[in-house]
């Protein structure tokens, strides 16, 4: 029987072409399949172990890790909380009258160097970045604003005290301040001729460790109070000593905003609130119980410092009643 063509082409070869490959080629083939049927069955066989707890090498590995961390982070921020809470607090230690509690801060705390003026009178620099180190802060710039050095040519505190210029006193201001005073550039008590008379002494000194203080606005931040606002009321006196029978007693109210600023607590601002005597007494520094009422009558809460006191100030025989 003679073949039947169709397109120049035996009619059988269109249904067996594949079988008709070299063999070679057969076996990549099936070499092919083989391999991607593994593939498959390999990747099936991972995704499920990946899918179970703990389940792959890969999320076995970062699960441990993560969780040490957690715990490590929880325990390291009750710990900065802690650090945070004690540096933004100033707590009560006792009470000492109504109304008016002893703190925490001290008129001394620990400071890392000092500085002595011409007159000898020597002022603390370097506190805490916390409300301790402000309240310490401000009662030393307090010792000095109240002291006859506030007045004299060596601006060495007062620079370092007040950054800011406005807060200072000029040239002009000191010079007629020396003359409100009665005495020279050297701190020396002068006569109506502006004579040095001799064996005489101005003392002229605040005293934050007898006075009270009462917190204000604290600006807080991760690393410590930025700025804390503190009044004071505290006893200073004025006294031309050898020349005055005794000494002028005064009780004045200050306000200051302490800043923390290039590692040390500065003053931002202050002013003089007011300067009075309790009830008309001519003491310098009365007994607590009559220093609550200052504390009643312009809210509180007051503190006393931690190292305060109402006993007679060394020096003046007029202090206390």
């Amino acid at each position: 029987m003679a073949l039947r063509i169709i397109q120049g082409k035996p009619a059988k070869d269109t249904d067996t072409r594949v079988g008709r490959l070299p063999t070679p080629v057969k076996i990549l083939i099936i070499l092919l399949i083989v391999l991607v049927l593994a593939l498959s069955v390999l990747l099936i066989a991972t995704l499920a172990r990946g899918s179970e707890p703990g389940g792959g090498d890969t999320p076995a590995e970062s699960a441990t890790p993560t969780a040490t961390a957690t715990a490590v982070d929880v325990e390291d921020f009750q710990s900065r909380l802690s650090a945070w809470q004690a540096a933004n607090s100033d707590p009560v230690v006792e009470e000492v009258a109504p109304g008016l509690n002893r703190c925490s801060s001290r008129t001394e705390a620990a400071n890392t160097a000092t500085y002595t003026t011409p007159t000898g009178n020597t002022y603390g620099t370097g506190f805490d970045r916390d409300i301790q180190g402000a309240v310490a802060a401000s009662a030393e710039a307090l010792r000095y604003m109240t002291s006859k050095d506030w007045v004299l040519p060596d601006l060495t505190m007062m620079e370092y005290y007040f950054l800011d210029g406005d807060n200072r006193l000029t040239t002009e201001e000191l010079v007629e301040r020396r003359k409100e005073m009665g005495v020279d550039d050297r701190g020396r008590v002068l006569d109506s001729n502006g004579l040095v008379i001799d064996d005489s002494e101005l003392r002229y000194a605040g005293y934050p460790k007898y006075g009270i203080y009462r917190l204000g606005v604290i600006s807080q931040t991760t690393a410590g109070p930025g700025t804390v606002a503190i009044d004071w009321i505290l006893p200073y006196v004025r006294w031309k000593f050898g020349v005055e029978e005794s000494p002028t007693a005064y009780t004045s109210l200050m306000s200051m905003v302490m800043i923390w600023r290039d590692g040390d607590w500065h003053v931002k601002t202050w002013y003089r609130t007011g300067t009075f005597e309790p009830d008309g007494s001519p003491y310098v520094n009365p007994p607590f119980e009559i220093t609550s009422i200052y504390a009643t009558t312009l809210g509180g809460p007051w503190c006393v410092p931690a190292d305060g006191t109402d006993a007679a100030i060394p020096g003046y025989w007029a202090t206390r009643p």
